[in-house]
């Protein structure tokens, strides 16, 4: 199994207001405590921060590399120099995300 399957598998059901989530907390087989250590191995401890792969420039062309970014690093006035905007469906998007999973 690859490295990144369970995240691929936490994100499938991730939304971005982590509704998918928060409703679980009433499942008795819900585990806050995992979600938490989950949460801090993957970085930064705002799940709303996430170290992304852009894959695609402006115009939405394929970069020759994709670029590994924190959404959680400021820049020198100390605002985040970026954020996730919007999640996309790779298949909509033509993006096939197990290219990308290295």
């Amino acid at each position: 199994m690859p490295a990144r399957a369970p995240i691929v598998a936490f994100e499938h059901r991730l939304t971005q207001d982590l509704s998918a989530i928060m409703g679980e907390q009433e499942n008795l087989a819900f585990n806050q405590a995992l979600l938490k250590r989950f949460v801090n191995l993957m970085g930064p401890t705002d799940p709303f921060r996430p170290q992304v792969k852009i894959i695609l420039d402006s115009t939405g062309a394929p970069l020759e590399e994709a670029l590994l970014v924190n959404t959680w690093d400021r820049d020198a006035r100390g605002d985040h120099a970026r954020a996730v905007v919007e999640a996309l469906d790779p298949e909509t998007a033509g993006v096939d995300p197990l290219k990308y999973l290295q």
